[in-house]
């Protein structure tokens, strides 16, 4: 490993190729500021990203030198991919890392990682961004690693050692940060509805924003829960130390919290750091339907922008612009199909725009994606209930969903 400036490092990038960014709170902004200072240096450099929940200096880059290209499109991203100077990859989470890994079908030329300072034996650790980071940096020709103080030392599989960097940059920026989202009555509401659909001991994915959190607090009364998530969040946090979620009866990693990316403010890196209970890992066992099937009573609680009365799910296209991504919600959503006592939620608002549209809708507009099949979902619910899927006709299916709709509505969608 050896030591340089951040313009120094990134100056060691092949002027075209590929480079690998992580995801979240594993974004290393020092190299990323300073691959946008030397833009012009390349030529038709892809850089790789996942979510980025706050806008960097990476993105006002002039077009052509560099090209970024997300899978996970976001708020600082989507306008770029609007007008075309950004693209998207709609990749499922748990098969992202081998898309870059040298046998895949787009390898990396290098990949720029976020590490902890090294121990007295020389490991370093990826903190709170293992999952789409940890195989890319150890098969990439080209590491680089920002080694930054603030990073915690998480447990599980996130570990490299400093033979695994080819350069190293001292870092103290601060790790981006994702504020908890607002909590309303409606989010409350739906909350309600979505935590009784869970029984005690289930272990429970869920993401992030508004809905999600407010299902965490909902779940404050249940006992022995168990968490195994895409992500980790804040809201979790309260729910581990109460004793509310314990993973006393999870078949997999017992007692172990278990995700491959830990997105939300200091207070979750600080909880994080050097805690046992805390399993970081790779893509294919926090997401991998191969590992997550035999996870016995398997909750997965995902969100949407809408649904259609089929049970068609759409969480990443609006009106014509990639707002989000696919992300690790089928590949959750599919391992609750296969593990034995699992269900999958869909939980959303019932309508959008003050009021004015709603999220149940007759069809999905032509060229719109489908996120989730109708073939796969068991539970919608909305602040107004809940729509039970199961083994239902496309007839049923509809009139449990218009049940479920903003009244205003209901009218339209049942043809009245």
């Amino acid at each position: 490993m050896e030591w340089r400036s951040a313009h120094e490092a990134v100056a060691a990038l092949p002027r075209r190729g590929r480079v690998f960014i992580p995801t979240g709170a594993g974004v290393p902004l020092t190299l990323c500021d300073a691959l946008a200072d030397a833009h012009d240096r390349f030529d038709q450099l892809e850089v790789v990203c996942g979510l980025l929940f706050q806008p960097i200096k990476l993105l006002e880059t002039p077009p052509g030198p560099i090209r970024i290209v997300t899978v996970q499109s976001s708020a600082p991203v989507e306008p770029l991919i609007t007008a075309g100077r950004a693209d998207y990859l709609p990749l499922r989470y748990s098969r992202t890392p081998g898309t870059f890994l040298p046998t895949g079908p787009l390898p990396a030329d290098a990949a720029l990682i976020q590490v902890s300072p090294p121990d007295a034996r020389g490991f370093v650790s990826l903190g709170p961004s293992v999952g789409t980071a940890l195989a890319v940096a150890r098969a990439a020709p080209l590491v680089i690693a920002a080694v930054n103080q603030h990073c915690p030392r998480s447990h599980g599989e996130g570990t490299l050692h400093i033979s695994d960097i080819d350069i190293a940059v001292a870092s103290d920026a601060p790790l981006m940060e994702l504020p908890p989202a607002r909590i309303g009555d409606t989010e409350r509401a739906i909350a309600r509805h979505v935590a009784a659909l869970v029984p005690d001991g289930a272990t429970i994915q869920i993401g992030i924003g508004g809905v999600p959190n407010a299902i965490l607090e909902a779940l404050s009364g249940h006992r022995d829960l168990g968490i195994h998530s895409g992500m980790l969040s804040d809201g979790m946090v309260p729910l581990i130390e109460s004793g509310v979620v314990t993973g006393a009866r999870k078949r997999l990693d017992p007692y172990l919290h278990v995700a491959g990316e830990a997105l939300g403010t200091r207070q979750l890196f600080d909880f994080i750091d050097d805690n046992p209970t805390v399993l970081m890992v790779n893509a294919l066992r926090s997401h991998g339907l191969e590992y997550l099937q035999h996870q016995d009573g398997f909750v997965s609680i995902n969100s949407a922008l809408e649904v259609d009365l089929t049970g068609q799910v759409n969480a990443e296209w609006l009106s014509g612009r990639q707002v989000s991504g696919l992300g690790g919600s089928f590949d959750f959503t599919e391992a609750a199909m296969y593990a034995a006592g699992g269900m999958s939620v869909v939980a959303l608002p019932a309508s959008a725009a003050g009021g004015k549209a709603s999220r149940i809708v007759r069809a999905l507009a032509a060229g719109t994606a489908v996120t989730t099949p109708r073939h796969c979902v068991d539970y919608v619910v909305t602040e107004f209930g809940v729509a039970d899927l199961r083994a239902k006709t496309l007839r049923q299916r509809a009139a449990a969903l218009t049940a479920i709709a903003h009244p205003n509505f209901r009218a339209d969608l049942s043809g009245g």
